[in-house]
């Protein structure tokens, strides 16, 4: 007998999720759309139908009937057509022919699958922000596949989406750590992206191995040695003169704006006019379209002085992110306070490395982001007020911008101490 369930997708409330159809047979099981979604408010997993309270209940649950009858219907004609059970795909593509009315059709591979997924992707609206998704995040995608597509090939890995089990896991974490000598965080992302299109193909029907959603999958990672610049070397960046060599000024200029508002490149790169109201720069961020206010520190008020009148918007022209990085390297390279050796461990190839480099090597656009954090959380302001500027929806996001050592948390703490009460002489 097959057992027939009606389950949404997901189970956030105020967001409509697909209801999908769950079959179980003789020890398998598939996933099928029922081509509805639902807000899980108007759901009752009881009666796995909506609530009879909500306008157009009835043809709703009318439609999800005339779904589960079609496909009893097609899986018992199947049966006695082949007397015994289906398989997986056999039982699927009868159900397209009952359901649909048409033939047969192949459901998709992994591959196949993602290829499409990135196609679509182009003008996918990412429902957080309301825009188009970055570039970045396609690009992602992209490198996901590439890496999976090389993978498969030197393996001769399968590609149906049942074969992505624990040992499919085990081998492409290996193969990313151990042949392509990547580092921890980096196959995390990887592996992450993976089980975005796990989670993308399983709304859209295809039967998914569910053990992709459970703790053994899970996306490797670990905290690495990120540097910020405190307050000081700030202020040696800012009085580095640079007047003949424009281009270098223009980046150590924005980069000391992002130093100062917390602003991610996307967002300080591209400040308008009309984002600057008083001593406030207010903005609307690209990557999640949140709003925030941001109180412009004197080194942000003295960087828009300067370009007062130069170009259309308050401040340079942005360049590429890669070229910014280079030319911060060669900015910072300059300032006596950031040639300070620093010790980096991280793990890469499966092993764990230590090296040593000067400081002014590993400044990139987004240690501008992390400086902001961390000077902040030293001065002893709330972490939810930095957190408002910064974006990071939880403190544990926000702790891994926190890059201080152990002699400046004991230096904070102590200001506390020393705030204490005095101990009373005793009588």
């Amino acid at each position: 007998m097959v057992r027939i369930n009606f389950i949404l997708w997901s189970n956030s409330p105020g967001k409509p999720s697909p209801v999908n159809v769950v079959m179980r047979w003789d020890g398998q099981r598939l996933v099928i759309p029922s081509g509805e979604r639902i807000d899980r408010r108007n759901w009752s997993d009881v009666s796995q139908r909506v609530k009879k309270g909500m306008a157009g209940s009835a043809d709703f649950n009318m439609h999800l009937t005339n779904v589960q009858q079609g496909i009893e219907k097609a899986y018992r004609a199947t049966r006695e057509q082949l007397s015994r059970e289906p398989s997986i795909q056999e039982l699927r593509e009868a159900i397209d022919t009952e359901l649909h009315g048409k033939d047969a059709i192949a459901s998709p591979d992994l591959l196949q699958f993602i290829q499409d997924f990135i196609e679509r992707s182009a003008g996918r609206i990412n429902p957080s922000s309301g825009k188009q998704l970055a570039c970045t995040t396609i690009q992602k995608y992209t490198t996901t596949l590439s890496h999976l597509r090389e993978f498969l090939k030197k393996k001769r890995g399968r590609t149906e989406f049942a074969s992505i089990d624990l040992q499919f896991y085990d081998r492409f974490t290996k193969f990313l750590t151990i042949e392509k000598k990547m580092a921890t965080n980096s196959v995390g992302k990887y592996i992450q992206t993976l089980k975005t299109f796990l989670r993308a193909a399983e709304e859209d029907g295809c039967d998914t191995n569910p053990v992709y959603r459970t703790r053994r999958f899970h996306t490797p990672n670990e905290e690495t040695d990120k540097v910020y610049l405190n307050e000081s070397e700030l202020n040696d960046l800012f009085h580095l003169n640079l007047s003949s060599i424009k281009r270098l000024e223009r980046v150590r200029d924005l980069f000391l704006i992002g130093a100062w508002t917390g602003l991610r490149f996307s967002d300080f790169t591209t400040i308008q006019p009309e984002n600057v109201k008083g001593d406030t720069i207010r903005l609307s961020t690209q990557k999640t379209g949140q709003m925030v206010e941001i109180p412009m520190h004197k080194t942000v008020r003295a960087v828009i002085a300067r370009y007062e009148g130069k170009y259309a918007n308050p401040l340079p022209p942005a360049i590429s992110n890669q070229k910014m990085n280079e030319y911060l390297r060669e900015v910072s390279q300059r300032v006596p306070s950031l040639q300070t050796p620093v010790m980096i461990t991280a793990t890469k190839g499966g092993q764990r490395q230590t090296t040593t480099k000067r400081k002014w090597e590993l400044i990139t656009t987004h240690t501008a982001r992390r400086s902001f954090a961390s000077n902040m959380y030293r001065a002893g302001c709330p972490t939810r007020s930095i957190m408002a500027i910064t974006g990071h929806q939880t403190e544990s996001a926000f702790r891994a911008y926190i890059r201080l050592s152990g002699e400046e948390h004991a230096n904070i703490v102590r200001t506390f101490m020393n705030q204490t009460a005095p101990l009373r002489a005793v009588k």
